[in-house]
């Protein structure tokens, strides 16, 4: 059971590392340049539907609770309510596999400003998963090293 230990702590040590660098290094927001391709959430016939802002009419009206919806193959979404502001989030996906489009906007008497976007949420999750390895190898073996050479001053 002693042989278990020293990968158990380097698997937690890594993990810890690789979350660390993830809060650390968020996805970057950009700027809405092109709003024709900017996802909203409206309601269609009492249900919540994810359409373009160029496809907005003005008879339809936005939606005013947080939602999450995964039947409506192949888009899922999930909008939430962030209390700054009267902003919403909106999150697409294709699956659950893919990695997530984040939309956020501002709603005024039923007026839509796009303030930013996101993706490649996923893709920076597993690069930096991938940095915490190879920080956490060289950490390993630098603590490795020292060790050792404390132990033959000690013999």
């Amino acid at each position: 059971m002693k042989w278990l230990i020293k990968p158990v702590l380097l698997i937690i040590v890594w993990i810890a590392v690789s979350e660390l660098l993830i809060w650390a290094n968020p996805p970057n927001w950009r700027p809405v340049r092109n709003p024709e391709f900017f996802r909203i959430c409206v309601m269609d016939n009492n249900k919540p539907k994810m359409i373009v802002l160029s496809e907005r009419k003005p008879h339809q009206t936005l939606c005013t609770e947080t939602h999450f919806q995964a039947d409506n193959y192949p888009l899922r979404f999930d909008l939430k309510y962030l209390s700054q502001e009267n902003m919403w989030e909106l999150t697409t996906s294709n699956d659950s596999l893919s990695d997530p489009h984040i939309y956020r906007y501002r709603v005024d008497n039923q007026q839509i400003t796009p303030l930013a976007y996101t993706y490649g949420g996923m893709m920076n999750r597993m690069i930096l998963y991938m940095a915490g390895a190879v920080l956490v190898a060289i950490i390993w073996i630098c603590v490795k090293d020292i060790l050792t050479k404390k132990r033959k001053q000690a013999n």
